[in-house]
C-alpha cells in the first residue's frame, strides 16, 4: 500500500548513535513513495491509451509553473512530465500513430 506520509528526520548532533538506523528508514519511505506514483503513472498512462481513441496533450510549462512557491510542490509531486512522456510512448508503441 503506498503511504502518503514520509518520516521527517529529526535534526541530530554530529555523531550520534541514532543517524545509521534513522537515514535507511527515512530513505526507504522516500523510495516507496516514488515507486507508487510511479506505479500509479503507468497504470493511468496504460488506461487512458487502452480506452480512448484520442487523446490531445497540451503543451505545458511546468519549468515555469514550478516557480510558483504555493503550487510548486503540488506540480512536482503530480509528476505530469513523466504521464506526458509515458502517454507518447505507449500511443507510439500501440497505435503509432501521433498528432
Amino acid at each position: 500500500p503506498c503511504s502518503t506520509s514520509i518520516e521527517i528526520v529529526p535534526p541530530r548532533s554530529c555523531g550520534s548513535g541514532g543517524d545509521e538506523t534513522l537515514w535507511p528508514r527515512a530513505s526507504a519511505v522516500r523510495r516507496r513513495s516514488s515507486d507508487c506514483r510511479s506505479d500509479f503513472l503507468h497504470k493511468l498512462s496504460t488506461r487512458l491509451i487502452r480506452e480512448n481513441q484520442t487523446i490531445a496533450l497540451e503543451s505545458l510549462a511546468v519549468k515555469n509553473m514550478v516557480q510558483n512557491r504555493s503550487l510548486a510542490k503540488s506540480i512536482s509531486d503530480a509528476g505530469w512530465g513523466e504521464l506526458v512522456r509515458q502517454l507518447i510512448e505507449r500511443l507510439l508503441r500501440e497505435k503509432g500513430l501521433i498528432e
